[in-house]
């Protein structure tokens, strides 16, 4: 299953927590070998060195995380994000 989308914000609004996309149209088979990358174009949305992502087993959402160069993987959360960030994303994964 491939999936690809676009998110564009005009207002974030007051969300608070970890972001996530969801609501996938299967759930991501459950093995460790179906762990897959996503790909992702970012427009004003802040991280450290890296914007990374991955397609969570067992479930229907892409996990999104930042990584620094020293290999500290944190969450992508709220205030990552502006009020006009804007995201490509596609994910191939297994059903």
């Amino acid at each position: 299953m491939t999936v690809t989308g676009a998110l564009v914000l005009t207002n974030k609004g007051s969300s608070v927590g970890d972001a996530a996309i969801t609501g996938l149209p299967f759930t991501i088979g459950n093995a460790n070998g179906f762990y897959q990358a996503a790909s992702f174009r970012n427009n004003n949305i802040s991280f450290a060195d890296q914007f990374v992502g991955y397609g969570a087993i067992s479930d229907t959402t892409i996990q999104l995380n930042e990584m620094t160069n020293a290999g500290v993987l944190t969450s992508i959360d709220n205030t990552n994000f502006a009020n006009t960030s804007s995201m490509l994303f596609s994910l191939t994964y297994f059903v």
